[in-house]
């Protein structure tokens, strides 16, 4: 560092230390394809966990959860009405339609509504392995007031998955060449309404 105008150099410490009960929102993002099940099944208690942990950092905490599967058009999904209704038949029953993002919860303090919300949750299916995950970030990104972030909190969003997600490019298999405009595009139902309109977001 640079101390005078003769350009001679200086070390100076530097102590920096994070503020004591900082806010922090913390928003939980899960693929609901077939392929996390098991992983559904482990989580239907996280809400608690994550609230004890994060109680040793701050008492100012809030989560919230969403999902998503994939752009529900072909060929990313089977289009036979009986393959739509229920993707997972002839393995299972009580498979929900595909879908690309669904914000679940918004964030909040109560650990136990998130534990009451993940335990609802049903697994979908798709054909290809990609998923729609970057749309789901994007939307969790910018749809601030639905998600509930807060302008004074430290925002993290977790990603779970054990797939890759969808690039732009892959759209275009689907005929979707619209590029994404970085909206939020939540309907009345909380679900990305542009899924299968808007090629997939990616960095």
């Amino acid at each position: 560092m640079t101390t005078n105008p003769k350009g001679n150099e200086e070390t100076i410490q530097i102590n920096v230390r994070q503020t004591e009960d900082y806010p922090v929102d913390l928003y939980y993002l899960m693929d609901l394809s077939a392929s996390m099940l098991d992983d559904l099944n482990t989580i239907k208690e996280l809400g608690s966990t994550l609230s004890k942990e994060m109680s040793k950092l701050t008492s100012n905490f809030q989560l919230g959860f969403g999902s998503f599967v994939e752009k529900p058009v072909s060929p990313f999904i089977k289009t036979v009405p009986d393959e739509i209704e229920n993707p997972c038949r002839g393995f299972r029953d009580d498979c929900v339609p595909a879908f690309g993002y669904r914000h679940i919860l918004s964030l909040t303090n109560d650990s136990e509504r998130f534990n009451e919300i993940v335990k609802k949750q049903k697994i979908s299916a798709n054909i290809d392995t990609p998923e729609a995950g970057f749309d789901a970030i994007m939307q969790a990104a910018v749809c601030k007031e639905k998600i509930g972030w807060r302008n004074i909190s430290l925002h993290l969003l977790v990603f779970v998955t054990d797939a890759d997600s969808h690039f732009g490019m892959d759209s275009k298999l689907a005929g979707i060449v619209i590029p994404n405009d970085g909206e939020c595009h939540l309907d009345h139902n909380n679900e990305y309404s542009m899924s299968t309109f808007l090629v997939c977001k990616h960095w």
